[in-house]
């Protein structure tokens, strides 16, 4: 690796991130603009939200020297890919990922060493990607402790659809169902419904950003999730106990294996 691989460079976006980036250690040096933070990087990760990984690929891409491998964090994968492929330089150096690791928390404050240990990692390579792209990519993830899958991006969106997005949707949904209540009741609530909408407090402009893009995915999810509700309030309009214990024990033998599977890996 040469010096902007192990002295990470950022073009940030504000002088307090610039300040606290460094401060913490978490920055060596900021860039004033993105070709800048580019020039002379064996690897660069873009880390902002969905909507402009494409835009920001394109404005460094003159910059990127011949062996650079460029990759991403974003949640959506097809557009992504599906742009930076029409990129004449950048598309064989390009391989998309999303870690599933994080929380509701935003910026270099809330930074962990451990973030990525044991966690799932996506791959989603443009198809003129080389070889040797997607090896150091995979080996990146590895090395902070990621379990790398690689799957075609549309894969990946209609995955991340019923597992990731649509439970932040419903998060924030029961969110709003406590405007419902009178003002002095909806501040009562327990560590089970804070711990269930706990990813509601997440970055609205990142999240407003994923729905847009994988809006169809999304869609399709929820229509799911309407018939699944359909059928339960059914059971509960007929009164069916052992429905009822059945949904909740099938679901519950589910989230459980979900648990075993962790403890495992």
């Amino acid at each position: 690796m040469n010096r902007k691989a192990a002295e990470p460079i950022d073009a940030l976006v504000s002088q307090l991130a610039d300040y606290y980036a460094q401060d913490t250690l978490a920055s060596d040096e900021a860039a004033a603009d993105l070709p800048q933070a580019a020039e002379g990087a064996d690897l660069v990760v873009v880390c902002t939200p969905v909507g402009s990984v494409a835009g920001i690929i394109a404005e460094m891409e003159s910059s990127l020297d011949e062996n650079c491998v460029v990759t991403d964090v974003g949640s959506t994968k097809q557009s992504i890919v599906v742009a930076v492929e029409q990129l004449r330089r950048a598309a064989s150096k390009f391989v998309g990922s999303h870690p599933l690791a994080g929380s509701e928390k935003k910026g270099v404050r809330h930074a962990s060493a451990t973030l990525f240990e044991s966690a799932t990692v996506f791959l989603t390579p443009t198809p003129s990607a080389e070889q040797g792209a997607k090896d150091i990519t995979r080996r990146m993830w590895e090395h902070l402790g990621g379990r790398t899958v690689e799957v075609e991006p549309a894969v990946h969106d209609h995955i991340v659809a019923q597992t990731s997005h649509l439970p932040h949707v419903v998060a924030a949904m029961l969110v709003a169902g406590l405007r419902t209540l009178p003002e002095d009741y909806a501040g009562l609530t327990g560590k089970g419904f804070l711990d269930t909408t706990r990813i509601a407090s997440s970055d609205p402009e990142m999240w407003a950003d994923i729905c847009l893009d994988n809006a169809a995915e999304i869609r399709h999810a929820m229509a799911r999730l309407r018939n699944d509700l359909d059928e339960f309030d059914l059971y509960l309009d007929e009164g069916e106990y052992e429905k009822v214990l059945q949904f909740f024990g099938s679901m519950k033998a589910l989230r459980d294996s979900l648990n075993h599977e962790k403890s495992d890996g």
